[in-house]
């Protein structure tokens, strides 16, 4: 297909939402950035995780996991805490990868190449706080 020589109408598609199955014996915190682990079940974003963590969205209930339950997420744009010192968050880094330092903290390096990917980073908030687009195919 070549590219476009007059106006599109291109379709967006924000807030797509995702039920998955928690781990059991973790809590998933209404708020918490949620990622699927190697078993395909749902936790929270952790800065280490053996198999890693892959994030899905932001967690739209507090669920304690039996391995039976299942958390509503949705992807989209959302906004967490800054991480500190070197691994804060600038307006410069728009558009770079964010990773996940926590549930609810964005960072920008990997550390000790543990941490995920949280997603990409749009900007800051005017309190400081990390503005960061989430979900399954965002990174």
């Amino acid at each position: 297909m070549a590219a476009l020589a007059t106006p599109r109408d291109t379709k967006q598609h924000s807030g797509i939402e995702m039920r998955r199955v928690v781990k059991s014996g973790v809590t998933v915190y209404k708020g918490a950035a949620v990622g699927v682990n190697t078993s395909s079940t749902a936790q929270p974003m952790a800065a280490s995780v053996a198999g890693g963590l892959k994030c899905l969205g932001v967690a739209q209930q507090t669920v304690v996991g039996d391995g039976v339950l299942t958390v509503d997420i949705v992807a989209g744009s959302f906004e967490f805490h800054n991480s500190t010192s070197t691994d804060a968050i600038a307006a410069k880094d728009g558009g770079a990868v964010a990773y996940a330092a926590d549930d609810q903290t964005a960072a920008l390096t990997s550390a000790t190449s543990t941490r995920p990917v949280l997603g990409r980073i749009v900007g800051l908030a005017d309190n400081g706080n990390v503005i960061v687009t989430i979900g399954p195919a965002v990174a």
